[in-house]
């Protein structure tokens, strides 16, 4: 049996590739499958090519336990070193009708070959991941990823054995990369760090003290870390945070995400031209790519300049060092006001001052908001009958009905005193100024937490409120 095989083109669109022939596609790589029936069994074929102003080299090849990925290389090393396509590997195929020929439109792309080992057992998987560790000890990989079998679109788990980023040299400067453009890292190299090679990209391991060592330069590489990405490494790097503080609640870790997921659901409910509120370091930059401006309002100094160094030079957010009561100008020109735990630490009357005077006459408005609130933290204490919780997480104690203490080491949230905020009567004062409650929920819908985060989680309520033109 030999397996038809057809490509799809950035457009959607099907051509047919004849197997004796090839037809031009000056400046494009094309790869796919080939499958051939063998003694039996099904073989398959990989076949990568590159085509570039009528030149092409082809490698198909059999037997091997390769699996193959698309990563950049510049195309004019690609011509001086056409002989890299005989390191490819035939990755073992199930039999199939169709396998599909991707054609990425790209100069700046090569077939590099990674290791693959399928298991069902756990004896075989722990015989693969002493292998690998072991070469991964030696420099050969840089980590591991887990995957479905049956399909490689499902979500996957990365295990590093270390804390690594991938940025580039450039100026002195250790450089991450922000959609279009490269932007400074933050990141200053150690002294006892050879220095790395200048305009090249090299992997670095972060330090706890925010500084970074270099362990071998990525010659694959086309492009840095994202910003994103070597941000999180940067915090575990801070936290120092490993599997057993999170499975045993010794950080608020998992809380933490599960209210990022809250975040990026509400972020999407608004739209337009966006004010936050107590942006804090930036966290949330990477939500508000829908919209059209974002303005960030913080009194903090230090948070103001962590938040400008992530955003690089993004030029549709503006930040703005004040308290949002003192706010100037932006009259009926916001669509969505987002305040994330930061409204206990706000005048509320003079947040709905300022709400009335910047949202919009003519478009649709939002106003987005988690609060801790009054009701719950009263229920907890006084269902334990007492004013303080401690846990190896993070502590609480109600100073009176109206202020609450709270620290959460290795956060922003850190010995600091807050109103409690009465979540029925928010509701009512933007419901005076035309507001409509669209959604209200309590923060306890994620199972996936430890006891003591999740007590409190359950203590926050989220708010979407909307009002039309």
């Amino acid at each position: 049996m030999k397996g038809s095989v057809f490509c799809e083109n950035s457009t959607g669109n099907h051509r047919n590739i004849k197997r004796d022939g090839v037809r031009d596609y000056p400046g494009k790589i094309v790869f796919g499958y080939h499958l051939e029936s063998l003694a039996g069994g099904c073989v398959s074929r990989f076949t990568a090519s590159l085509m570039e102003s009528g030149h092409l080299w082809s490698n198909p090849t059999l037997a091997g336990d390769q699996l193959f990925e698309t990563t950049g290389l510049r195309s004019q090393e690609m011509r001086q070193n056409p002989d890299d396509y005989q390191n490819c590997r035939k990755t073992e195929m199930p039999t199939a009708k169709k396998i599909a020929f991707f054609m990425i439109t790209t100069k700046k792309r090569l077939v590099v070959a990674k290791r693959h080992f399928m298991f069902k057992t756990f004896s075989a998987f722990s015989r693969h991941h002493q292998i690998l560790e072991k070469q991964i000890q030696e420099s050969k990989y840089d980590g591991l990823i887990y995957t479905h079998s049956q399909s490689y679109l499902d979500p996957v788990m990365r295990w590093k054995p270390q804390k690594t980023v991938d940025l580039l040299y450039q100026e002195k400067a250790l450089m991450a990369y922000n959609k279009k453009e490269n932007v400074d890292s933050g990141l200053k190299i150690s002294q006892n760090s050879t220095e790395p090679k200048e305009n090249a990209i090299s992997e670095f391991i972060i330090n706890p003290n925010r500084t970074v060592t270099l362990l071998r330069e990525r010659e694959d590489k086309v492009y840095p870390n994202r910003v994103a990405v070597v941000e999180k490494i940067k915090k575990i790097a801070r936290e120092e945070k490993n599997m057993f503080n999170v499975l045993k609640g010794l950080t608020v870790s998992m809380m933490r995400s599960y209210h990022n997921e809250v975040k990026r659901d509400l972020l999407k409910k608004g739209a337009g031209h966006l004010l936050d509120v107590g942006s804090g370091f930036g966290g949330d930059i990477t939500k508000w790519d829908h919209y059209k401006s974002v303005t960030c309002v913080d009194p903090s100094y230090s948070n103001i300049k962590e938040l400008k160094k992530r955003l690089g030079t993004n030029k549709k957010v503006r930040v703005i060092q004040t308290r949002i009561e003192h706010l100037r100008g932006f009259e009926k020109s916001i669509t969505t006001l987002s305040c994330f735990f930061c409204i206990t630490l706000i005048d509320i009357d003079k947040l709905i001052r300022i709400a009335q005077r910047t949202f919009s006459d003519k478009h649709k408005c939002a106003f987005l908001c988690i609060v801790m609130s009054k009701k719950y933290i009263i229920e907890f204490f006084e269902a334990r009958k007492v004013k303080e919780h401690i846990c190896e997480a993070y502590s609480i104690r109600l100073e009176s009905k109206n202020k609450i203490y709270i620290h959460i080491p290795n956060t922003i949230v850190t010995n600091q005193t807050e109103d409690l905020v009465d979540v029925d009567k928010l509701i009512e004062q933007f419901t005076s100024i035309g507001f409509k409650l669209e959604t209200r929920n309590r923060l306890n819908r994620n199972k996936f937490m430890s006891s003591n985060e999740y007590l409190l989680s359950c203590m926050y309520e989220s708010l979407v409120m909307t009002r039309t033109k």
